[in-house]
């Protein structure tokens, strides 16, 4: 405003409103042929507030601007609007305010209050009904206190003038707030403008991700408050954060200003997306800072004055993303520029769990001289590596005349191909094998009969094949001829940037040539040619019959601006990207030329040699023809990441300052044994991101890996490259849209690693260069890659999986069970029972008194240690000795009635199985005729009966897996094996079906069913085919029992292969015995006593229980499986109830003293404990077999098992272990 017109009264004139439509109706005539959106005024609610201290004054002063708009909006409209096409608005600046209790009315209420008093106060009139928000009038009219209301009004004329005077609203917008009810206050002194709103405010501070999120939403509402109040287009006409200097952080990475703008500008486009608002624009406030506001400063641009009067103007990191969103006109996917900075990359710092697409092939490589050795064997010529080697241009003198000598071990090295279940297998046709002197005049039938060894068996393992053929077109034609079309993906070159720097530049790799300059471009330039040649003549002759693809395969770094914030840096970046992959991509992949910026800068660097020759030769237009798009598709090798400086570089050193760029490793990232080898996972997706904009062609990555040099098996670091590369392709694939073909690790085997000879290692298999027969042994790396491959991505839970890592794994958890969680002991019958296993058993064998007095022993027992639950088998041959068409044993019914008394008189609940390998000796055909099913829903009919009152937790079967006599994971010999199974299965849906449907209702129980499958684990933890037969047994031995009830309703396509093959009888379920059995459990008992290994053959033989000479140096048992099943369990089936319901170790001496006991239950308590509290799995009880020694079924009396002596009944020392553990509800730290 000008100062004479502040000075007369301002905007509480009349006058001043005059004078500002005719100021307006200037400006149009002057600048509205050129203008075509038109603000009247920004921000009317501060003038009025901040600029008139009285509250009636700033009443009068937003009255006058609201009239002031109007009037030059109808000018516009009336005089204008007809001559140029334009529109008129207003600015309003409103902070979104958040209700500081959403639950609390009166909060919510205020929020309503302080939308009314801010944007309300000029947005009603104009664009709803001319006059101000209602709650605002009768709020100023209450707190004027009886007098004239302080709130000018408005007459109809000006109403109507008012009334639809904005063809948009621009809204000024920074934050939200917090917004309370306030109650207005009775001192007439305080008539202000807080007292009349009623509201108290607190800012929201921004300073954590937190509140920016809030703020970025509040933006997204007030937009939407907007739109749906007022139907109107939207201006975002300023947003922005200033920067906080004081803490010394270097102001042009105002990363907290990109963060601010990304989460604003991403609610911004959700409101238009998601919630059909009209928004025309965003602006960012503000373009620059100026000088007073240099530590406080909100622009995009730092402006300074030197001392010499000059404008000093810098870029900050926010201008360069603020670009990259205007270019992208939003928010694209991933990376979509050389700075290395993303508008809304997602899932930066966050791992991915996601597979690959179909049709993705995961795989792996080597190449031949690094592998095959045989360096004269069966005819073979000379290779340039065998002269340079033998010159002792290598490390150490090494060779690679044996290498790994892949050639004399091709079956082997099939084998663990077929092991690591990769898709395909990259390898490399050696030309001097296949033609010794290097033309096709001389073909060497050995070395050719080896590659077909090779290409046959993996055929026959049905795995793709990539075949790279280095340099030499004839061998493409010869090859292929040769292999009738079973080839079908070829590379020409591998990495020609090396061959052409290293080989013919440096002379660091063979040939050993050294021309830094002109050289390295006229090697490149033959390379290119070759190659496109070579694919032409593919194209032309082959490529119809065969199928088939042909690439290249580009090394390739990721270029990181040192400073992404400044241009000169995000260029030099590109030029480092542009002399390394653009060299050979451009020419190939973009328009059969080189990129500009190498043409322009090769071409000074001539100038100034004063070179009578160009250093980078040039294709003619035949040529260009040629080499361009000649390629199928894009293969990449990648390892590391260079962060870049610009420089004016001496050109006289050669090609590696050509690029005028400065290249360095950040010495933070992770290191290899490579000096060259640095790890920065997320520079591989920004480079494929790069790739897949800058070409357009579908990536393979066909090399990526890391070396040591100390040739450990437990490469853990080997594993992280693989973990974190991969992860980071899979973002670029699932979120950026990147298209990719492949992904191959390097390496299969270690090799011979050229200039380093044997001295850096990349395999996941280690070789044994030392011994003739070149060992080979997996490490850590190779069992990852075969899950990895299995999974085709990563799965939670799954092996994979860095969260799967456990916590507490070597080391003792304290902490306490859930109050409800049950601690039991367990026995095969009640101690009636307990020595009279064999047939016939006699009615009145049973003598009831001995029988309760024995009972009552074991009671005193539990009296000492206080379980919460005694799991015991009902006797079926007892109860019903001659099955349902017999008489029931009323004798053994009135026996089992007392003890169910006497567990409850003593507060502990029965746990009850119907069935543990106990049977009537009148089934003569026990489980294999199929007449027992009824059978045994009879029997179960009666003890729900007889005892469902009492008791509330029933399992069908325990253990059944052993029914047969066979170890789960064994085959045996018996035809009948899965009959059996497929018998105990359908009895045991229906009886649960019985109990759900006649007995449940009423009694309020609970029925599962008890396995005890067979956990496997690898002998060889590393080894992949040792893996493979884990996973093999595991899913043969859960796939009996529980993948049938908790899974599919069927036997596991693991134990059906089995079948299958073991010549077994295996009649499918049916659809409706498949619905009868998924789900007919309400919890999961298990069994558990040892952990089995398993190796190639996937035999091992099935510890049930542990001798105690063996326990104390954990030869034989192994607590940590327990958790490890209950996890397979957790993972595989769900979060499902499950009950440990057996778990125990014998001695053959019986003594007391068995402390060996007391670590075995704690140490499997504990175990119990960490899979509950850290691993968050549903287990609900423990239960120790058994109380006393125990008849052990064809051990006899030889084991004892027991916490209690039972001959003696004397206790051993494990059994006041046990009380302590229970009486504690867990495992706790010991002063």
């Amino acid at each position: 405003m000008p100062e004479p017109l502040a000075k007369a009264g301002g905007w509480l004139r009349n006058e001043t409103r005059d004078q500002f439509v005719r100021y307006a109706q200037k400006c149009f005539e002057r600048f509205n042929d050129r203008v075509k959106t038109w603000i009247t005024m920004d921000d009317p609610r501060e003038v009025a507030l901040d600029g008139y201290a009285e509250a009636s004054n700033q009443y009068t002063a937003a009255h006058q601007l609201i009239l002031a708009h109007a009037k030059v909006y109808r000018t516009h409209m009336n005089n204008f609007l007809g001559k140029k096409i334009g529109q008129v608005g207003i600015g309003v600046r409103q902070d979104w305010p958040e209700p500081g209790n959403s639950l609390s009315p009166r909060d919510v209420r205020a929020s309503e209050r302080e939308l009314a008093f801010s944007a309300g106060w000029f947005l009603h009139p104009i664009l709803n009904n001319g006059d101000y928000p209602d709650i605002m009038k009768e709020r100023i009219a209450a707190n004027s206190r009886g007098r004239a209301s302080r709130l000018p009004a408005f007459t109809d004329s000006e109403k109507q003038m008012i009334k639809g005077s904005a063809d948009f609203v621009g809204l000024n917008y920074f934050k939200s707030t917090l917004v309370t009810d306030a109650k207005p206050s009775s001192d007439s002194a305080l008539q202000n403008f807080d007292n009349d709103k009623g509201t108290m405010t607190t800012n929201n501070a921004l300073s954590s991700s937190d509140d920016l999120a809030r703020s970025a939403l509040g933006l997204r509402k007030l937009v939407s408050w907007v739109y749906s109040n007022y139907n109107i287009s939207v201006y975002i006409t300023s947003n922005g954060i200033s920067h906080d200097n004081s803490n010394g952080k270097y102001i042009h990475h105002d990363w907290h200003r990109i963060d601010y703008m990304r989460q604003h500008t991403n609610q911004l486009l959700k409101a238009v997306e998601f919630d059909g608002c009209d928004v025309r624009g965003y602006t960012a406030w503000t373009l620059a800072d100026c000088e007073a506001d240099a530590s406080q400063g909100s622009g995009l641009y730092h402006v300074t004055h030197s001392r010499s009067g000059l404008l000093n103007i810098t870029q900050k990191a926010s201008a360069l993303w603020y670009r990259q969103l205007i270019q992208n006109q939003g928010f694209p996917r991933g990376y979509s520029g050389d700075s290395g900075l993303a508008v809304a990359a997602a899932m930066e710092d966050q791992f991915l769990y996601a597979v690959a697409p179909p049709g993705f092939q995961y795989g792996i490589a080597t190449s031949a001289y690094q592998v095959e050795g045989g360096w004269d064997a069966d005819g073979k010529g000379e290779h340039i590596w065998d002269r340079f080697s033998h010159d002792g241009h290598v490390l150490n003198n090494d060779t690679g005349d044996v290498a790994a000598d892949s050639y004399h071990n091709l079956e082997e090295d099939l084998q663990l191909l077929h092991d690591l279940k990769v898709d395909h297998y990259r390898f490399s046709i050696m030309w001097n094998r296949v033609m010794p002197d290097g033309t096709n005049s001389t073909i060497n039938k050995p070395g050719v009969d080896y590659y077909h060894r090779l290409i046959d068996g993996l055929l026959a393992r049905v795995l793709e094949i990539v075949v790279m053929l280095l340099l030499f077109k004839l061998s493409v034609s010869d090859y292929s001829h040769q292999n009738k079309s079973v080839v079908k993906d070829w590379i020409t070159i591998n990495e020609p940037w090396v061959i052409s720097v290293l080989g013919y530049g440096t002379g660091l790799y063979a040939p050993g040539y050294k021309d830094i300059h002109e050289g390295i471009y006229n090697c490149s330039h033959n390379l290119i040619l070759a190659h496109a040649y070579a694919y032409r003549l593919y194209e032309q002759k082959y490529k119809a019959k065969q199928k088939g693809q042909v690439g290249i395969v580009l090394n390739c770094d990721w270029f990181e601006p040192d400073d992404p914030a400044d241009d000169s840096h995000v260029e030099a970046a590109r030029r480092g990207k542009e002399f390394n992959i653009g060299w050979f991509a451009h020419p190939i992949f973009v328009d059969g030329d080189y990129p500009e910026v190498m043409k322009t800068n090769l071409h000074n660097i001539s100038v100034e040699r004063n070179t009578s020759k160009p250093m980078l030769p040039e294709f003619t237009d035949q040529e260009k023809k040629i080499v361009k798009r000649a390629a199928d598709f894009f293969g990449l090798n990648h390892y590391t990441t260079h962060m870049v400086k610009p420089v004016k570089a001496n050109h006289f050193h050669g090609y590696f300052s050509h690029s005028d760029t400065n290249l360095y490793k950040d010495p933070s990232w992770p290191s290899s044994g490579s000096d060259w080898l640095f790890l920065n996972p997320t520079g591989f997706r920004k480079l494929l991101n790069w790739l897949w904009r800058e070409y357009k062609m579908p990536i393979v990555v066909t090399e990526n890996g890391i070396t040591d040099r100390n040739s450990t098996m437990d490469d853990h670091y080997r594993v992280y490259t693989f973990q974190s590369y991969i992860n980071e392709m899979l973002k670029a694939i699932t979120l950026d849209g990147v298209e990719m073909g492949g992904y191959t690790s390097w390496c299969l085997l270690d090799t011979f690693e050229w200039a380093w000879g044997m001295l850096e290692k990349f395999g996941v298999y280690h070789i044994d260069f030392t011994h003739p027969n070149r060992t080979r042994t997996p490490k850590a790396s190779a069992r990852y890659l075969y899950e990895l491959h299995r999974d085709r991505g990563f799965i939670e839970g799954a092996y994979t999986d860095p969260a799967a890592e456990l916590a507490y794994q070597d080391s003792v958890y304290a902490g306490r069970f859930p109050r409800d969680f049950s601690f039991g002991v367990a026995s095969a019958t009640l101690a009636a029972d307990r020595y009279r296993q064999v047939c016939p058993v006699e009615e009145d064998s049973l003598h009831f008194d001995d029988s309760l007095d024995a009972f009552t022993k074991d009671l005193a027992a539990m009296d000492t240690i206080m379980p919460g639950h005694y799991y015991f088998t009902l006797a079926w041959r007892r109860l019903l000795p001659s099955g349902q068409d017999g008489p029931v044993n009323e004798k053994a019914v009135k026996f089992y009635l007392r003890a169910l008394e006497l567990l409850e008189d003593a507060g502990v609940t029965p746990v009850v199985s119907l069935h543990h390998w106990d049977l009537p000796c009148t089934f003569k055909d026990g489980w294999r005729d199929a007449s027992i099913v009824d059978e045994f829903v009879a029997f179960a009919r009666l003890c729900f009966q007889r005892f469902g009152d009492k008791v509330k937790v029933w399992s069908t079967l325990h253990a059944p897996e052993q029914m047969t006599g066979y170890i789960p994971r064994h085959s045996g010999s018996d035809p009948d094996m899965f009959t059996v199974f497929r018998n105990m299965l359908i009895a045991h849906g229906q009886v649960y079906k019985l109990y759900n449907d006649e007995f449940k209702p009423k009694q309020k129980g609970i029925l599962g069913i008890s396995l005890h499958p067979a956990l496997s684990e690898a002998a060889n933890r590393f080894d992949p085919n040792h893996g493979a037969s884990e996973l093999r047994s595991n899913e043969l031995s859960f796939g009996l029992f529980a993948d049938p009830v908790a899974l599919s309703g069927e036997f596991s396509q693991q134990a059906q292969l089995e079948a299958r093959r073991s010549g077994h009888n295996l009649v499918p379920f049916s659809d409706q015995e498949k619905h009868l059995l998924k789900g007919s459990f309400d919890f999961l008992g298990v069994s558990y006593y040892n952990t089995a290994k398993v190796g190639t053959d996937a035999e091992a033989i099935d510890q049930r229980s542990l001798d105690t000479s063996l326990y104390p140096d954990a030869s034989q048992a192994n607590p940590k499986g327990l958790r490890s099943l209950l996890r397979f369990i957790n993972h595989r089936y769900g979060s499902i109830p499950i009950y440990v319901l057996g778990n125990g170790v014998w001695d053959t001496s019986g003594t007391l003293h068995d402390n060996f006991r007391s670590a075995f239950v704690t140490d499997h308590v504990d175990e119990v404990l960490k899979a509950v509290n850290v691993d968050g799995i549903d287990v609900r009880g423990y239960t120790y077999t058994s109380l006393r020694d125990d008849y052990v079924w064809q051990y006899g009396d030889n084991r004892k098992v027991g916490l209690v002596d039972s001959v003696t009944g004397k206790p051993r020392n494990s059994l006041s272990t046990y009380a302590e553990i229970i009486s504690d509800h867990g495992i706790l730290k010991k002063d």
